[in-house]
């Protein structure tokens, strides 16, 4: 009888040893990437990139020819970032990730893209940063952000991003609503918006 006990021991051992999961056997499938999940990180792409743009003067964008700035990843998957001006495109750039984290991504601008930039130097430009995230598996989705480019008064730069284009100093005019910008003749000032203005147009006497 201990013989049978012990054959029925051993038949039971490899049956369950059968049946036992093999390690990495399993995997439990990714979930594929909301639309709400796709169009976060695209939104913080995007204003990213606006970010490596303000405080650059358009041909300043122009000279360096490219902007780098980080991307968001929620997954695996591709990231595609365009700086544009009325729609149209002055650069573009892509960066592919295997999974969740962050990178670095390059937008190199074009030859007619510096052409127009280097055309507005006096000006500042509003520009729109367009980032589309497209996951391995998963719903594609795009952000925008808009940014003006600084602009060079006199030896100033302003940045109509910052309140008061990033100047500090006495506000003067109506509700002390204007900065006067150091250097300039006839006087110029710049609003807590970032605008320009002369002192007629800011109603400062």
């Amino acid at each position: 009888m201990s013989k049978n006990i012990t054959r029925l021991a051993t038949i039971s051992a490899v049956t369950f040893a059968a049946m036992a999961p093999v390690a990495g056997a399993y995997s439990i499938p990714t979930p594929p990437t909301t639309t709400h999940q796709s169009g976060v990180a695209a939104g913080a792409s995007a204003k990213a990139g606006a970010s490596s743009v303000s405080g650059l003067t358009a041909s300043g964008l122009a000279s360096k020819g490219s902007v780098s700035f980080t991307v968001t990843f929620p997954s695996a998957g591709t990231m595609v970032c365009t700086i544009l001006h009325s729609g149209t495109p002055l650069g573009t750039g892509s960066k592919s990730a295997t999974a969740a984290g962050s990178a670095t991504l390059t937008v190199t601008l074009t030859s007619s893209g510096k052409t127009f930039l280097n055309s507005k130097s006096k000006t500042s430009v509003t520009l729109t940063v367009a980032c589309k995230f497209t996951p391995t598996s998963g719903t594609p989705s795009t952000s925008t952000s808009v940014v003006k480019t600084s602009v060079k008064v006199g030896s100033v730069t302003i940045n109509p991003n910052k309140p008061y284009g990033g100047l500090t100093g006495k506000k003067v005019g109506p509700g002390g609503g204007y900065i006067k910008i150091p250097g300039t003749k006839p006087p110029l000032y710049v609003g807590a918006q970032g605008q320009i203005k002369t002192a007629k147009q800011a109603g400062i006497k």
